[in-house]
Formats: C-alpha cells, sequence, structure tokens
C-alpha cells in the first residue's frame, strides 16, 4: 500500500520482488548442509495511476488473519544532474564496536585531501566521542564536509554474515548515492585509496575510464 501526504486511505499497490546479486565469496554455503543461505532481495511495490511521491509503504501478506504490517518511508530527492566530478565514500560498519576518534579523523582527513566531501558512515556501534565529532558542526563548516551517520544492526548471525552484510551496505551505498554524486566507493575505516600519478581522485577516475560519461555507474 502507498500512503500520501493529505489523505487518510492508502492507494492498494502490488507486489513483487528480485534477488540481489551477490559475489562468489557470499554464496558459498557453510559447513552444516542444512543451514540456509542467506539472500537479498529488492522489494518492489508499484501501482497504476500513481504520480505523486508516497511518503510511506507498507509491506504485509493479505493472507494472515492479523497482517504484521511494516511501513517503510520514503526518502526523496527530486532528480537533477550530480555535481561533476563528485564523490562519495560510504564507510561499512565495523565487525565490533568501538573506534578510535584518530582512525575517523585519519580517515577523513586524508580523503578530504584526494578531493571527496561527501560521505555515507554505517554505525554498528561507535563510541560517543566519535559521534559527537562526526555530527558536530565543525565537520561542515570547519572541514566543509558532508557527513550522513545511518544505524546499522545486522539481524542474522552467520558464517556468511560479513560478506551478506558488506553486499547489503554496498547495494544500499549505490541507491542512496544515485543522481546525487558521479562516482562512489565502498570501504572499511582500514582503506585508503591513494592515487598513484594524480593528486585527485576524479583526475585519476578520468584516465580512468576516458569514456565513463556514456557509461553506468
Amino acid at each position: 500500500s502507498f500512503w500520501f501526504e493529505d489523505s487518510d486511505a492508502s492507494v492498494l499497490g502490488t507486489f513483487s520482488f528480485s534477488k540481489i546479486a551477490v559475489k562468489e565469496a557470499v554464496n558459498v554455503i557453510s559447513g552444516e548442509k542444512n543451514k540456509p543461505r542467506i539472500i537479498g532481495y529488492y522489494l518492489l511495490c508499484r501501482a497504476k495511476d500513481v504520480t505523486n511521491v508516497p511518503y510511506g509503504v507498507t509491506f504485509y501478506k493479505t493472507d494472515d488473519e492479523v497482517p504484521s504490517k511494516a511501513f517503510i518511508p520514503v526518502y526523496y530527492t527530486s532528480e537533477k544532474l550530480p555535481l561533476s566530478n563528485s564523490t562519495a565514500i560510504c564507510i561499512t560498519a565495523s565487525l565490533t564496536p568501538g573506534l578510535p576518534k584518530s582512525t575517523v579523523a585519519e580517515f577523513l582527513g586524508y580523503h578530504q585531501l584526494v578531493g571527496v566531501r561527501n560521505y555515507v558512515i554505517y554505525n554498528g556501534g561507535l563510541p560517543s566521542k566519535v559521534l559527537s565529532f562526526l555530527h558536530g558542526t565543525s565537520m561542515h563548516e570547519g572541514f566543509g564536509l558532508d557527513v550522513s551517520v545511518l544505524p546499522w544492526n545486522f539481524p542474522v548471525a552467520s558464517l556468511q554474515t560479513e560478506a551478506v552484510a558488506r553486499m547489503v551496505m554496498e547495494k544500499d551505498c549505490l541507491l542512496r548515492t544515485v543522481g546525487k554524486v558521479h562516482n562512489v566507493a565502498v570501504l572499511t575505516w582500514e582503506e585508503y585509496i591513494v592515487p598513484r600519478y594524480h593528486h585527485m581522485l576524479t583526475s585519476m577516475l578520468d584516465d580512468f575510464d576516458s569514456g565513463r560519461k556514456a557509461t553506468s555507474r
């Protein structure tokens, strides 16, 4: 069901889904033969004659006596051309809580030097001092960085959890940044992009793929 502003009733939609393509390492089945693999899905909801953007979508099973309805808010940004040669970095959540403030400062400071000003951080247990630092006014006003911190609490414990969680964060990052930046990378706090011959990442990418303006992400 779709929910629209200034309307008390929802608009009924139709549900479909598709599997998220995964990397080879994620598909490896654990030693337990009866243990199912973890698979990611895109959940899709469509309705006819809908022109406005809803503020939310509700998914539920129609054959349940008392349907458990999951409300998912819709965050919409009008489509416009992204800033030329803009780049964003999504930083995956650590497997264990805790991260020194110096690690965060070094990562952001270095990648700012090579031209990255947009960051999406998946928070799997960052200390309060680190969060205060990321949410502080100095991030935007002092350093000129656009930083978004997202809560992350992967619900499944499995031998595949690390690989699957990484896959989910990568897909979320791509969908969250589409139409906003030209380039996006998904890294851990320990991974750095170091250009060998260039001073800026955009210059490196221009040389690496001169025809990328006509290619997909």
